[in-house]
């Protein structure tokens, strides 16, 4: 696991999502929420990518008009591309939006991504948008079954690399006051890609093929 710095001038993610959610402050998304949506629905297990958030934030997406989508495109081509060693790789179509807001736990049960159908060789990225120290960031064990969870902190303007696949991670009830807004995805090398073995993601039902859940990138 080792953790990164990258232009947050240039790959604007946090200003973008501002715009989307016409808030000054990420930390306060959570003061956004429609009058209609009752803050205690966003602490449903099973139901913690299905929000209000998520709804304004994949809309452009599905749209095709997303600057968020066309920036991930570009952090993919000139970032990622340098930090991994093949040439060749798929990613994840569009990044996973988390809010992890005060007093709530951002994803339900504490678990490893392969426990979800992911490749074991998948890589993880972990992008907040918001400073991610203490119990609003996710925790991870150092070592495959070692249960010594310590938090991700991450500023805004940083990411980790990290292994999600197999190492137990999750998130502590968020007792800071502010949110935790952030993205992540996964990449898997291209020698690792066995379309025959592919099974879908739990949460979306996306296939993980080329096309459904990934795209491919080649320099």
């Amino acid at each position: 696991m080792r953790r990164y710095t990258y232009d947050c001038g240039r790959y604007n993610f946090a200003s973008l999502v501002e715009r989307l959610f016409e808030c000054k402050d990420l930390r306060f998304i959570h003061e956004r929420l429609p009058k209609h949506i009752k803050y205690n629905e966003l602490h449903k297990l099973g139901e913690d990518n299905k929000t209000w958030y998520h709804k304004v934030f994949y809309e452009p997406i599905n749209r095709g008009e997303s600057k968020v989508q066309s920036l991930y495109e570009n952090f993919i081509k000139d970032v990622v591309s340098h930090k991994i060693e093949c040439k060749k790789f798929l990613y994840q179509k569009s990044p996973t939006f988390r809010v992890h807001a005060p007093g709530n736990i951002a994803v339900g049960g504490w678990h490893r991504d392969r426990d979800y159908n992911h490749s074991p060789h998948e890589i993880n990225f972990f992008l907040p948008l918001t400073p991610a120290v203490g119990n609003n960031t996710i925790w991870v064990e150092s070592e495959e079954d070692k249960a010594d969870y310590a938090p991700m902190n991450c500023d805004y303007g940083q990411f980790y690399i990290w292994d999600g696949a197999n190492l137990k991670h999750g998130n502590k009830v968020n007792d800071t006051g502010v949110s935790r807004v952030s993205v992540d995805f996964r990449v898997l090398p291209y020698d690792k890609y066995d379309v025959g073995q592919a099974k879908s993601s739990v949460s979306a039902g996306k296939k993980f093929i080329i096309g459904d859940y990934y795209k491919l990138y080649e320099r």
